[in-house]
């Protein structure tokens, strides 16, 4: 028995502090998600949001990328979540003074590979 294939296009208003709007929401199954992909990534392009279910029960949200930053440095998050004291950085670099060892002899990767034979 073939089902017929379901999809559930909701609208909802949603109101907050500072604004009202309204959000289309498509509820799909995986599978549906899968062979139609490009085509709910397009929806979500123009603002909608996709709700995906698995036998029937939500499992995953797809939404617009609204107010995301392009990926920082890690020394530049470090340094933001320092400022909101999220974390705290240390305050001297140890491997800076370590000192640089000069070891004579053969490499050490050629003698591990003669180790192995």
């Amino acid at each position: 028995m073939i089902l017929p294939l379901i999809l559930l296009k909701v609208t909802l208003k949603v109101t907050t502090i500072a604004t009202e709007r309204r959000i289309t929401v498509n509820i799909v199954g995986i599978r549906d998600l899968k062979n139609q992909l490009t085509q709910y990534l397009r929806r979500t392009k123009k603002g909608q949001e996709v709700i995906i279910t698995e036998h029937g029960k939500p499992i995953a949200v797809i939404r617009p990328a609204e107010g995301v930053l392009p990926a920082a440095s890690l020394e530049t998050r470090l340094t933001e979540l320092a400022r909101e004291n999220r974390i705290t950085l240390p305050r001297r670099k140890f491997l800076a003074k370590m000192p640089h060892i000069k070891i004579s002899g053969p490499l050490i990767s050629t003698t591990v590979l003669e180790e192995r034979r």
